[in-house]
């Protein structure tokens, strides 16, 4: 039997997962939910249009569902883990999925958290931990031994070295890289195309080749 999923979120990383989960036979997508624009259609996909269902300051439809299963897709990772909390608050009781999209590279014993998203032509290699609700973009390559923490993400084409560490909230920006044993604190920013040879202090922002601290980062900064 297919799990019913949700998606929470209705923007431009939402659609990138619905792509993922209607190509997918072990899902029935039953739709969008998001602030506002109930029964808005958010995209049409061989004659169907799929549309926002419920609304998060209610959740009153999804509530009627049971083994109901769903995904954060949501880009920010502050805004990410305030839908969970908010979620969570209603005493809503969701199956976090694990979307995994075709085309990724994952070893054997690598560790992913439940809400988490790896995308298209991603590599995880030996011994990675990925904590719940991280997304790890397209074409990253996260080499053997990281860890990352909840929350966290990548851009599209992050390289990691090997032991590296991810704390909560942070984001790898868009071609950054990380070179082995670098520990990246909680809440903090890496630039994109950004070289990083040393540890980065949490609630930070880095850029540069090599990166500098460039200022601190409030908890609920925008970063994208």
């Amino acid at each position: 039997m297919k799990k019913k999923i949700v998606i929470f979120g209705s923007g431009v990383h939402a659609k990138v997962i619905f792509h993922s989960i209607i190509n997918n036979d072990r899902f029935k997508f039953l739709g969008f939910v998001d602030h506002k624009d109930k029964n808005k259609t958010i995209i049409k996909f061989k004659g169907v249009s799929y549309k926002i269902i419920d609304l998060l300051k209610n959740l009153d439809v999804i509530k009627k569902f049971k083994n109901l299963s769903g995904i954060i897709g949501v880009g920010s990772n502050f805004e990410r883990s305030n839908l969970y909390k908010l979620v969570q608050k209603k005493k809503i009781k969701i199956n976090w999925e694990t979307i995994i999209f075709k085309g990724t590279n994952i070893s054997n014993n690598v560790n992913i958290g439940e809400g988490s998203v790896i995308m298209a032509n991603s590599t995880l290699n030996n011994n990675v931990t990925i904590e719940s609700h991280v997304i790890i973009n397209t074409g990253s390559i996260i080499e053997h031994d990281n860890f990352f923490g909840k929350f966290s993400s990548t851009g599209p084409g992050v390289t990691t070295g090997g032991n590296v560490e991810v704390g909560d909230l942070s984001h790898l920006g868009i071609g950054s890289t990380i070179l082995n044993g670098k520990k990246i604190g909680s809440n903090t920013v890496i630039g994109g195309g950004s070289l990083i040879n040393k540890n980065c202090k949490s609630y930070s922002v880095y850029f540069g080749v090599p990166a500098k601290i460039r200022g601190r980062r409030k908890y609920n900064k925008k970063y994208l």
